[in-house]
C-alpha cells in the first residue's frame, strides 16, 4: 500500500490540519474507530468505501468518485473498505462539518475532486499545490464565527479545568443557551459533549501510555468527578469500559 501525507499552507491551516493519499490494487478491511476529534472530508476513487455512524454525509459524482464528510461522533463508528483502494481525505477542524454540509454540491468541490485525482491519484509523483490552491478557493466561501474559533484557541489549553465552559461563555457575555445554539450549530453536539470528546480521547492515551495509574487516578486526571463518572461515559464514547478497552486491531 502507498500511502502520502500533505502539510497544508498558512492560509489553510484554520481549516485543514493534513491531507492524506492512500493506494492499494487489493484491500479488505472493516475497522472500528472511536472518539474522532476532527471533521474529515474523504474523496474516494476505488471500490467500496463506507463509513457508518452519526454525522456523515455522500454524494457521487459524475465521474464516479465518492465524497464523503464525516463529523464529531458520540459512539463508536465502522468503515469498511473492499476491493481496490485509492482514496484522499482531509482532515479538517471539527468545526467544518456544517460548512462542508452545506457546500456538498457546490461545483468547486467537484474541481477538487477532479484535481485530487489528477495531481494525486493519478500520478506516480503526488503534487498537492494545486489541490491546496483550488482548496483556498473552496474555504474562503466559509465564515469562520470568531466566538467559535476563540473556544478552538482557549478549550485546547483548559477543557481539563472544570468551569472551562461557563468561564468560558460568561466571558463573551453570552448565556449558556445562547453558546450552546451557536456551538450545535457548527459542531453537531454540544460543548459538554465535546469536551467529554476531548477529555475520553486524553484519558484513553493514558491507558497505553500510563499502565501505573489506577482508573480512578486516570479518571480524575482527565477531569472527571468520580470513577463512576469516567466508567460511564467511556462506556459511551468507546463502546467498552476503560479497564476492558485495546486498541482495535485491523484485519487483512
Amino acid at each position: 500500500m502507498e500511502s502520502f501525507v500533505f502539510h497544508p499552507p498558512e492560509s489553510l491551516q484554520q481549516y485543514i490540519d493534513v491531507l492524506w493519499l492512500g493506494k492499494s490494487a487489493d484491500l479488505s478491511i472493516t475497522s472500528v474507530h472511536y472518539a474522532p476529534e476532527f471533521t474529515e472530508l474523504i474523496f474516494n476513487y476505488g471500490d467500496r468505501f463506507e463509513i457508518k455512524g452519526e454525522n456523515v454525509a455522500q454524494k457521487r459524482t459524475r465521474e464516479s468518485c465518492t465524497i464523503c464528510i464525516s463529523g464529531l461522533k458520540k459512539q463508536p463508528f465502522i468503515t469498511t473498505t473492499e476491493g481496490r483502494y485509492c482514496s484522499a481525505g482531509l482532515i479538517l477542524k471539527p468545526y467544518c462539518f456544517r460548512f462542508l454540509q452545506e457546500l456538498l454540491k457546490a461545483p468547486i468541490l467537484e474541481k477538487v475532486e477532479r484535481c485530487i485525482f489528477r495531481d494525486l491519484i493519478n500520478t506516480q509523483r503526488p503534487d498537492a499545490t494545486k489541490v491546496f490552491t483550488l482548496l483556498e478557493a473552496f474555504f474562503s466561501q466559509i465564515k469562520l464565527d470568531p466566538i467559535l474559533q476563540i473556544f478552538e484557541q482557549q478549550i485546547s489549553a483548559t477543557f481539563l479545568e472544570r468551569g472551562a465552559l461557563r468561564r468560558f461563555s460568561q466571558r463573551q457575555q453570552l448565556s449558556s443557551k445562547s453558546f450552546i445554539q451557536k456551538f450545535k450549530k457548527h459542531y453537531f453536539i454540544t460543548p459538554a459533549q465535546y469536551v467529554k470528546l476531548r477529555q475520553i480521547n486524553y484519558a484513553r492515551s493514558l491507558i497505553h501510555q500510563r499502565p501505573d495509574l489506577s482508573l480512578g487516578q486516570i479518571g480524575l486526571e482527565a477531569g472527571f468527578y468520580d470513577q463512576p463518572h469516567f466508567v460511564r461515559v467511556f462506556q459511551q464514547y468507546m463502546g467498552s469500559s476503560p479497564k476492558n478497552f485495546s486498541e482495535p486491531k485491523v484485519p487483512g
